[in-house]
């Protein structure tokens, strides 16, 4: 196995290959794979959102206690949640839930799922400001929603985030008052698997979560897989499903043993586990994607099985083609690709940048994936110390070419995505472009500001800006 140490990076070089070169796609022909038409992964997102409903506004239906004075609202929220939960946590709609679970707690309602949605919510905030208040009011929530008789799924959601590790100024701990929370959320874990109408996309993404949040705790991670594999075969007979669930949980207990430095701190004993559990991963991923290769999640997984055991290009390319075959969206498949291909792991920047550009110019990919551009640009600047970075964009044609990437991306969604237009706006403002960033913001009615890095962050930004507009008409 290759153990990759982060080489130094000159500025200049690092500059030399952002370079923009001129624009050749008009006449390049597309060499990304074809999609194929009727691609399962789309079907099934049909079904997540109908799932989705189900336990939230329909569970609500069954088991809550209704009133004409809060109904509406609750209503209201708990189908913007099943939304967020299918297509993403776009502010504007993260906003709707917000208002419509607030208006029906104003108007009398005390159901421990509505509830759940406000501490959710503020408990995403703590990321950023780390208020131990939030953290006490989720698990004050999620006592009441664990007793309440809400699917097993939501149960496991509640539980999970009032168990993760309490933020202190010395870094993340678990705390003696989250270990309730996480028993109870691996509880939940087994049953919402066990049950048989849990979509594929949700057991992936429920197990990917929980064994990350107690990555670094082999014990733990070994008895999660040890509940969850029995849960497995009694959700369903499909030999694929078992092979899939047992990739992803041997991919996160390998990294567990590795832990998330760099390859200089991990130990001898760390790459060795790491390396045998990255080979199990492997066996049983080449296993599913054999019984069932139209599934995109199996093709996705491997890039990163590739990445870390310092696996071929072509190795790596072949799963990458595998997986965009099956879903030309995939945009967590480009985005594995291009970590892959980052200089601390297998490629160089003036790689990434070829593979950005080929996701900004494609007309096979969909989705997201124009977006790789930005984020191959925002990666590579975060390579150099941060009194050099906005040298990076400062550079002739960044704003341009990432500005086009976004404008496909907006001409394809059939939703407002103002976190992507927010990153837009982070764009002009990293790239001195005052009267773009002026007009992106007037035609906004909400910005993400913690894409700014927070509410405070983005006021002085936008007093700087307006104070430089300001400069250029005086001068004029």
């Amino acid at each position: 196995m290759k153990r990759r140490f982060l080489a130094l990076l000159l500025v200049p070089p690092l500059l030399a290959a952002a370079q923009v070169a001129p624009s050749t796609s008009s006449k390049s022909a597309d060499t990304s794979p074809a999609p194929r038409t009727n691609s399962r992964y789309r079907l099934e997102r049909e079904h997540v959102l109908e799932w989705n409903l189900k336990i939230s506004a329909g569970a609500y239906e069954q088991v809550a206690k209704k009133n004409s004075k809060w109904d509406a609202a609750a209503r209201q929220a708990l189908t913007e949640y099943a939304r967020i939960r299918t297509i993403g946590g776009d502010v504007e709609r993260r906003f709707e839930l917000h208002q419509a679970s607030q208006e029906a707690i104003s108007a009398g309602c005390d159901d421990p799922m509505i509830a759940y949605l406000v501490a959710f919510l503020n408990d995403e905030q703590d990321a950023r400001t780390r208020l131990p208040a939030h953290k006490s009011e989720l698990r004050s929530v999620a006592d009441r929603l664990l007793e309440s008789a809400y699917p097993a799924v939501c149960k496991f959601w509640a539980a999970s985030r009032a168990g993760r590790r309490d933020r202190t100024r010395a870094g993340s701990v678990f705390s003696s008052e989250s270990l309730p929370y996480r028993q109870k959320a691996q509880r939940y874990l087994v049953e919402m698997i066990e049950e048989p109408t849990t979509p594929t996309y949700e057991i992936v993404n429920a197990c990917r979560n929980w064994l990350e949040g107690i990555q670094g705790d082999d014990g733990a991670i070994e008895q999660a897989i040890q509940a969850i594999e029995p849960a497995v075969r009694k959700h369903s007979t499909n030999a694929y499903f078992h092979h899939l669930i047992k990739g992803v949980c041997y991919f996160r207990y390998g990294w567990s043993a590795r832990g998330s430095g760099y390859a200089d701190k991990v130990t001898d004993k760390g790459w060795e586990l790491f390396g045998q559990r990255l080979k199990i991963a492997t066996t049983e991923f080449e296993a599913a994607w054999k019984l069932n290769p139209e599934e995109p999640a199996t093709a996705t997984a491997m890039i990163s099985v590739e990445m870390g055991l310092g696996g071929e290009k072509d190795a790596m390319e072949r799963w990458f083609q595998r997986a965009m075959q099956a879903d030309a969206d995939n945009y967590r498949a480009c985005l594995n690709k291009l970590t892959y291909l980052e200089p601390k792991w297998n490629g160089s920047p003036e790689e990434m940048l070829a593979f950005a550009r080929q996701c900004a110019r494609s007309t096979n990919y969909g989705g997201q994936t124009p977006l790789i551009l930005y984020k191959a640009h925002d990666t590579l600047a975060r390579y150099l110390p941060e009194s050099e970075r906005n040298e990076y964009w400062k550079q002739d044609g960044i704003w341009k070419e990432i500005k086009a990437a976004f404008d496909k991306y907006f001409r394809a969604s059939p939703w407002p995505d103002t976190s992507a237009r927010s990153r837009l706006l982070l764009v002009a403002y990293r790239t001195r472009e005052w009267a773009e960033f002026i007009k992106l913001y007037s035609e906004m009615k909400v910005v993400d500001d913690s894409v700014f890095g927070g509410k405070d962050y983005f006021d002085r930004a936008l007093a700087y800006v307006k104070s430089r507009v300001a400069q250029t008409k005086t001068a004029q």
